[in-house]
């Protein structure tokens, strides 16, 4: 018996000192490339109690190494964890022995490495099921809460690509914590209540307020169920069928009409000639009957469908100050916002957002020739805008403008332009009331128009919030040039004056433009004072609005760009060619730097 312990005892440390020869023997492999074996070794490590830090390690270094697919940075993720939790308790005896290979500093620089790996895949994917994958997975993620918001974006998006109230109910069922819930809840409601308006029944009425209770609308709801259901106690015109009306409006002016009570004539005159006056006339007169909130509707209806025919910002403004109270203020705000931008600005808004969304920082569009010269290159602030605009447009002449806005991103205070890297121009912002540039003040160093050193930009606008003129004058306030514009009934801008004066001359040109039936800029046409087309520029999109070319023709010739984009959406080159020269071909590739949350740009 004691020769058999003895034996045992033998074994057992002939086995851990096998342990650990095959562990150091692992980590050699690894070094060799060869995963196979090291897998293998590392495998036993794990069984082994004291080993199982060791092993989870390097198991995390095969994975690593070895990812084909995502699943291998999955389980390298997650031995890694198991690695940095049990080597805390590792007995120094077998810290010490494998320092050379691993130590804390180590494991967590590997756990690095791997997390961010992962959420490069991951995002890579840009689908709600890997984003939730992960987020299942690795709650220990340094990109946890940035996964969470990219998921919710997305599903985001998906709910307002399907656009259905049940695309956005089981978002918001979904992802009750995201920073989209609240307009996904708001577009929603909007989308159940024009339904349920267009309907116009009873029962729609009654499952809006019983599926929507929280929605702003409840209120316009409840008061159409009751109308509805006011009239069809007056076609029955039965005692029961107003008891029944009664006892469930008790403190409704239906309620009381039904009663015989209140000035009853004089309403009636006010819902039979619907006219705000007269309705007006009576709350004057009387101002505490039991009609009074009744009419007070009907008055804050007409007004309602008389501003919304009117459709401008002032008048919406007029209504909520007459009538605070009325239940169609927050539908009257809701039409506020839309004529909040004009056409030029929410495209203005629409750029950015794609700069802002993509975390585009910087873009460099590299010729294909001459060494791969950089043709442009345009860096943006964390808002999206374009604070930097380097083009090349010659051999030997380039342009550079540089833009600085407030803290908000909203506005642009200064631009200054630099023509062969020496400073051209200084253009200082100013705005009125409504947040519109109002004027633009510039100092010219060299080749100013005119002669003027110093000019002055002046905007005028109509009630949309559109561009009507710009008026440049010299410091004398000698009008240098001019343009005016037109727009159509949708806000679109359609033709442009520009009055070009030198001295005493005169130079005319005149352009107009049209667009597709999404409201996209397809074509501008330039013609000069003689009505000759001296310049027309075209552009093509495809059925994702990305512009897939654009051709210009002028008194050159004809140049067409056609835009390639990646599976990313995009641009990944830009082909160029001439019409009097075919043979001509300049490919222009795009190299992007995207802003990490981290501060660790990457270049894509």
């Amino acid at each position: 018996m004691i020769k058999k312990l003895l034996f045992i005892i033998v074994l057992l440390g002939i086995g851990k000192l096998a342990i650990s020869q095959n562990i150091k023997k692992a980590f050699n492999a690894l070094d060799d490339n060869n995963y196979t074996s090291a897998r293998i070794i590392f495998t036993d490590a794990i069984e082994n109690a004291e080993t199982k830090a060791i092993g989870e390690y390097g198991m995390a270094l095969v994975y690593r190494n070895t990812s084909l697919r995502i699943e291998d940075m999955y389980r390298a993720f997650e031995s890694i964890s198991s690695s940095k939790k049990d080597y805390r308790s590792c007995s120094d005896k077998i810290k010490k022995k494998y320092k050379s290979y691993v130590n804390s500093d180590i494991i967590e620089k590997e756990s690095i490495l791997i997390d961010e790996l992962l959420f490069v895949q991951v995002k890579s994917k840009d689908d709600v099921s890997a984003y939730q994958k992960h987020i299942d997975l690795c709650e220990t993620s340094k990109f946890h809460s940035q996964i969470i918001d990219l998921r919710n974006a997305k599903a985001y998006n998906i709910a307002i690509g399907y656009n259905t109230i049940s695309s956005y109910s089981d978002f918001c069922d979904k992802y009750p914590d995201s920073k989209e819930y609240a307009q996904a809840k708001t577009i929603m409601y909007t989308m159940a209540w024009t339904k349920c308006q267009s309907k116009d029944k009873k029962l729609d009425y009654q499952e809006f307020i019983n599926d929507y209770p929280d929605a702003p609308q409840i209120i316009l709801a409840k008061d159409k169920l009751r109308k509805l259901e006011y009239k069809e106690a007056l076609s029955m015109g039965t005692p029961v069928a107003f008891n029944s009306f009664i006892a469930k409006y008790p403190d409704s002016e239906e309620a009381k009409e039904l009663k015989g009570e209140g000035a009853k004539t004089e309403y009636n005159k006010a819902e039979m000639f619907k006219s705000i006056n007269v309705c007006e006339s009576f709350l004057i007169r009387y101002p505490n009957s039991d009609y009074t909130a009744r009419v007070t509707v009907i008055r804050d209806s007409l007004a309602y469908e008389a501003v919304i025919v009117k459709n401008t910002t002032e008048d919406y403004n007029i209504f909520i100050e007459k009538y605070p109270n009325a239940v169609q203020v927050p539908l009257v705000m809701a039409k506020m916002g839309v004529l909040i931008y004009s056409q030029e600005e929410l495209q203005n808004i629409r750029v950015k957002f794609v700069i802002t969304q993509k975390n585009i920082e910087n873009i460099k569009i590299y010729n294909s020739y001459e060494g791969a010269s950089i043709m442009q290159e345009k860096k943006f602030d964390i808002y999206g805008n374009c604070i930097y605009n380097f083009e090349q447009l010659l051999s030997d002449y380039s342009e550079l403008s540089k833009s600085y806005f407030d803290e908000s991103g909203d506005k642009l205070i200064k631009e200054e332009l630099y023509v062969n890297n020496k400073i051209k121009t200084i253009a200082n912002y100013t705005y009125d009331d409504k947040a519109l540039i109002s004027s633009v003040s510039t100092e010219c160093k060299f080749n100013c128009i005119d002669n003027a050193e110093n000019y002055v930009d002046s905007f005028s606008y109509d009630e949309n919030r559109n561009i009507l003129s710009i008026k440049r004058y010299s410091n004398t306030a000698k009008l240098i040039e001019s343009h005016i514009y037109t727009y159509n009934s949708k806000g679109y801008r359609i033709t442009e004056v520009y009055k070009k004066i030198s001295g005493g001359d005169y130079k005319t040109y005149n352009n107009t433009y049209s667009y597709n039936g999404k409201g996209y800029l397809i074509q501008k046409k330039v013609e000069n004072e003689e009505g000759k087309t001296i310049e027309v520029e075209s552009i093509l999109y495809d059925n994702l609005d990305n512009k897939t070319s654009c051709s210009r023709y002028d008194a050159r010739g004809t140049q067409t760009i056609t835009y390639v984009y990646n599976k990313k959406g995009i641009v990944d080159h830009e082909v160029i060619k001439y019409k009097h020269d075919e043979s001509i071909e300049d490919t222009r590739n795009w190299k992007y730097i995207i802003r990490e949350s981290d501060n660790n740009n990457k270049s894509k």
